[in-house]
C-alpha cells in the first residue's frame, strides 16, 4: 500500500476517537445523527441512526458536497458546525448544521499549505488541529462561529526532531496536551509519538526560540512507537493512550503520567506492561467506547475489528472472547454511537457501512441487518446526539 493511501486511511483514527463523537442539530426522537465522509465521491452522507435497532436512514438533502478526497470529519461540541478534510484539494470544507441535521456549506473552504492527514478538535471546541504529513507540519486553527483562522506561527514544524509524516493527532479530553503520531522517527525504522502542550487561550505550541518561531518544541522527547503508526485513541478520562501500528500489525499502549512522582512529568507517556498488543493485518483506526471499558481496532487487510477489554487500573488490554469480528472489504474507519449501543465501520473497498450491536457486559459486538451502501470509498465517521 502506498504511503499516500496510508495517510488517507489513517486520517480516520482520530475520527474514531471521542473528540469526533459530537455533532449537530436537534435530534429526531429515537435517533442519533451520523455523518460519513467519502473519498471517492467527494461527499458527506448523513444518516439518522435508530437508537434501538441501529438502522440508518438518510438525512434530508444527503449526500452533501465536499472536496475531492474527503476523508475525515469533525463536529464541534456545540453541534453547530462540521469540518471536513479534503486530501484532493488540500483544504477544509466548512458546514453549518441545521436543526434537522442538514449540512449547509459555508464559503470559502479553508486552504491548507499541504495535504491533510489527521484532524481533531479540543474538547472546548476552540481549536482545530490538522497534520500535514508531506510537509512535516501541524496546522492549528482558532474556531469561531464556524470560521477558521490560523493561530500565530502556524503551521508548526517537527523538523527540529528529525520526525517525518505526522499522520494522526489527538488531544487529551482533560488537559491541553496534544499527541501526534509520526510515521518516521529518528532511526528511520519505527514511528514515534510527539507530545506538545498547547496554550489553551491562543492555541499556540511552544517554540524553540524566537529565531525559529515555526519550529515547535515538544514537551517531552518523542516516545517510540511501532512501524508506521496510523491512529491514536485516548480514553475518555484521559488516562490511557493507544496507537495502532499498521506496519507491525499491533498497537502500543501508554499510561499518561499524572505527575504523582514528579510534577514536571505530567502528560508524558509511560508504556503499559505487555505493550505492544497484537492486532490484525494493517490496523488503521481505533475507538474507545464512551464508558472507557473497551477498545476496538480496525484491521484493513484482515477485514476485521479486534476488540479489547481495558483494565481500568493500568490500561492493559485483554482481547475479547469473540474477537476478531468480520467487517466488509477494506475497513478504514470506526465510530461508536453516543448511546454506546452500536458500532459502525466504513468499508472503503466495499462502499458500505457495517453496523454492529454492542453487548455491554462483555464488549463483544454482533452484526445487525443495518449494513448500507454509501458513496465511493467511505472513510471518516462522526456522530450527533
Amino acid at each position: 500500500m502506498s504511503m499516500r493511501f496510508r495517510w488517507l486511511a489513517s486520517v480516520v483514527m482520530a475520527v474514531s476517537i471521542c473528540f469526533w463523537m459530537g455533532c449537530g442539530g436537534s435530534s429526531t426522537a429515537g435517533t442519533t445523527s451520523m455523518y460519513v465522509a467519502t473519498q471517492g465521491s467527494a461527499q458527506i452522507f448523513g444518516y439518522r441512526s435508530n437508537i434501538n435497532s441501529g438502522n440508518l436512514s438518510s438525512i434530508n438533502g444527503s449526500p452533501f458536497t465536499a472536496g475531492a478526497g474527503a476523508t475525515s470529519i469533525v463536529i464541534d461540541p456545540t453541534h453547530a458546525f462540521a469540518f471536513v478534510a479534503n486530501t484532493g484539494t488540500s483544504d477544509i470544507s466548512r458546514f453549518s448544521i441545521s436543526a434537522n441535521g442538514t449540512l449547509v456549506a459555508m464559503s470559502p473552504n479553508q486552504a491548507l499549505v499541504g495535504t491533510p492527514g489527521g484532524m481533531t478538535m479540543d474538547s472546548s471546541g476552540k481549536f482545530l488541529f490538522v497534520t500535514l504529513p508531506q510537509n512535516n507540519q501541524i496546522s492549528i486553527f482558532a474556531v469561531s462561529s464556524g470560521n477558521l483562522s490560523e493561530v500565530p506561527n502556524s503551521p508548526f514544524s517537527s523538523d527540529a526532531f528529525n520526525i517525518q509524516a505526522p499522520i494522526a493527532v489527538a488531544v487529551s479530553p482533560k488537559s491541553n496536551f496534544l499527541y501526534v503520531a509520526n510515521q518516521v522517527a529518528l532511526n528511520q525504522v519505527n514511528g514515534s509519538i510527539s507530545i506538545f502542550s498547547f496554550d489553551p487561550t491562543s492555541g499556540v505550541l511552544p517554540v524553540l526560540n524566537p529565531a525559529t518561531p515555526n519550529i515547535a518544541a515538544a514537551a517531552f522527547p518523542p516516545v517510540q512507537a511501532g512501524t508506521t503508526p496510523s491512529a491514536i485513541a485516548i480514553s475518555p478520562g484521559g488516562s490511557f493512550v493507544y496507537v495502532t501500528n499498521s506496519g507491525t500489525n499491533n498497537l502500543d499502549g501508554f499510561a499518561v503520567d499524572t505527575g504523582a512522582t514528579n510534577p514536571t512529568n505530567v502528560g508524558d507517556l509511560v508504556p503499559i506492561v505487555g505493550t505492544p498488543f497484537p492486532a490484525g493485518l494493517h490496523p488503521v483506526a481505533a475507538a474507545i467506547d464512551p464508558s472507557g471499558q473497551f477498545l476496538y481496532v480496525v484491521n484493513q487487510n484482515s477485514n476485521t475489528v479486534t476488540g479489547y477489554k481495558i483494565a481500568h487500573t493500568d490500561g492493559k488490554l485483554t482481547t475479547l472472547a469473540n474477537s476478531p469480528f468480520n467487517t466488509g472489504a477494506g475497513p478504514v474507519a470506526i465510530g461508536i454511537s453516543p448511546t454506546n449501543k452500536f458500532l459502525y465501520v466504513s468499508n472503503n473497498s466495499a462502499n458500505t457501512i457495517s453496523t454492529f450491536s454492542i453487548d455491554p457486559p462483555s464488549g463483544n459486538i454482533g452484526p445487525t441487518s443495518a449494513t448500507v451502501s454509501t458513496g465511493a470509498q467511505p472513510a471518516g465517521i462522526a456522530f450527533g446526539r
